[in-house]
């Protein structure tokens, strides 16, 4: 093999490796591992040149790559993707839900805070436990369903806003009612008045610290009400209930007035 020959192996190797080392733009997709919808606004990096795009609406990109470089995709609320790009592919990524970051939520005062950081005391009632209750107003769903709350009613009479004690009675001679909190605002309006289906959560605050926001109101504790806001897609729901009442033993033999 002449220098000639050697030469021109030489400058073929390494054209060869210019043009696989050559950067290329791949197009991908991002969508939601769980609905296999796309996700828009997606973050998505190659750690190899540090390039960096972002998803359109429809959850595609176009992005810098070489055969072999690291892809990332990052979102809020879903964990971080890697992916490799083999140099010829399409790249799919599909991202799942950062689950590890969600808490349980309890409402104080204006605001709300995580449950592992609440130190007082707080009875929750969610929309799932309330969807099981035949319950017909506030008072039905709060009876038995939160510790230290009592809620009846005086006389049986329809319509009637029931008795409502948490920690039984906090003065002989002043109310002993709780504060009635409906969406962040005290309501002095008939409970009866508010729907049950329209209630998302409530809240029973019992203890000073979590009540000391309201003040000298807030002594006999707080029901905070929260309602449903319209999410998602329009769906309808029916909740239907009847009931009857009849004698539970045969009726007795009466006389009129002429034989009494």
């Amino acid at each position: 093999m002449n220098k000639r020959t050697v030469c021109f192996t030489v400058l073929s190797v390494l054209a060869t490796h210019a043009l696989w080392a050559q950067s290329h733009m791949v197009d991908g997709k991002i969508t939601d591992k769980d609905s296999s919808k796309p996700i828009s606004g997606v973050t998505v990096r190659n750690l190899s040149n540090n390039n960096t795009v972002v998803t359109d609406t429809n959850g595609n990109f176009k992005i810098s790559a070489q055969s072999g470089d690291k892809i990332e995709a990052t979102f809020i609320g879903f964990t971080t993707q890697f992916t490799k790009w083999d140099g010829s592919s399409t790249l799919s990524l599909a991202l799942e839900l950062d689950n590890k970051n969600i808490h349980e939520v309890v409402v104080t005062g204006y605001g709300t805070t995580n449950k592992k950081a609440f130190t007082g005391s707080a009875a929750i009632i969610d929309r799932d436990k309330m969807k099981d209750l035949q319950a017909t107003s506030i008072g039905d769903i709060l009876q038995g369903n939160a510790s230290g709350v009592l809620a009846i009613s005086n006389s049986g009479q329809p319509g009637e806003d029931p008795m409502i004690r948490i920690r039984g009675i906090g003065s002989e001679n002043a109310s002993s009612s709780p504060l009635i909190l409906l969406d962040g605002a005290p309501y002095d309006g008939s409970l009866n008045s508010i729907n049950p289906s329209d209630i998302e959560s409530l809240t029973i605050l019992k203890d000073a610290s979590s009540t000391s926001i309201y003040g000298s109101r807030a002594a006999n504790g707080i029901i905070n009400i929260t309602t449903r806001k319209g999410k998602g897609k329009p769906k309808f729901d029916l909740t239907y209930l009847t009931g009857s009442s009849s004698r539970a033993v045969k009726e007795y033999e009466t006389v009129d007035a002429k034989q009494y």
